[in-house]
Order: structure tokens, then C-alpha cells, then sequence
């Protein structure tokens, strides 16, 4: 059998683990949570929203369609999440030196912060 279950977990228990560390590397307070196949993370900062939208930004232009959050697949690796952990390290970089402060720097609205219907 492939034991899928535990690769789920085992994935998402290194994004976990990898937010923590590159959080802390660059000084930024976040809260780590979720089920360990599909964790998540927010910004502990008045500016949240904008700061997920930020991350989201810089993420797709690195070629990751990435938010707060993921749900984790059997066709991760380890290959895969270091490059992404690598990635998410930059961007969190970024928003230390920013301190935190990114409102200038979208390009585009807010994250929606509900799950609604976009047309009509």
C-alpha cells in the first residue's frame, strides 16, 4: 500500500514546521494551525489582510499560486516543499524589511476574506 494518510501528514507537518522557522528567521509574528494535512498560517497584525495579499502576490510571481493555507498532496516531495519553504522565505524577507508595512506595494484589491459568489 502507499500509506497516503501519513505522507498528507508528514508534508504538512514540514510546511508547518518550515513557516515557523523562516517566521522567526525574519521576525515575523505568526500563528501556525490546521489539520497537519492541510495547515495553515495568518499574520498576527492589525494589517493581516494585506499582508496575506502581499504574499499571495509575491508568491504567483514565483509561479505559486499560494496563499495562507494548503492541503497537501500525494504528489509533494520534499524537492517540492524545500523550493517552496526557499520561496516563502524570500517573500517573508521582503515583508520584514517592509516592516510589515505593504499597502503601497499591491497591485491589485485586498484577498477576499469570505468564500461569495464574484459575478452576478
Amino acid at each position: 500500500k502507499f500509506n497516503v494518510q501519513k505522507h498528507l501528514v508528514e508534508y504538512g507537518l514540514k510546511l508547518k514546521a518550515g513557516w515557523s522557522t523562516i517566521a522567526n528567521s525574519n521576525s515575523l509574528d505568526i500563528s501556525i494551525g490546521g489539520l497537519d494535512a492541510i495547515p495553515n498560517f495568518t499574520f498576527n497584525y492589525d494589517n493581516s489582510i494585506e499582508l496575506l495579499t502581499y504574499f499571495n502576490q509575491c508568491m504567483l510571481e514565483r509561479g505559486y499560486l499560494a496563499t495562507g493555507f494548503t492541503a497537501t498532496t500525494y504528489s509533494y516531495s520534499n524537492h517540492i516543499i524545500e523550493k517552496y519553504l526557499q520561496n516563502c522565505d524570500e517573500v517573508f524577507d521582503k515583508i520584514s524589511s517592509l516592516n510589515c508595512s505593504v499597502s503601497d506595494k499591491l497591485k491589485g484589491p485586498l484577498k477576499h476574506t469570505t468564500f461569495s459568489r464574484l459575478t452576478g
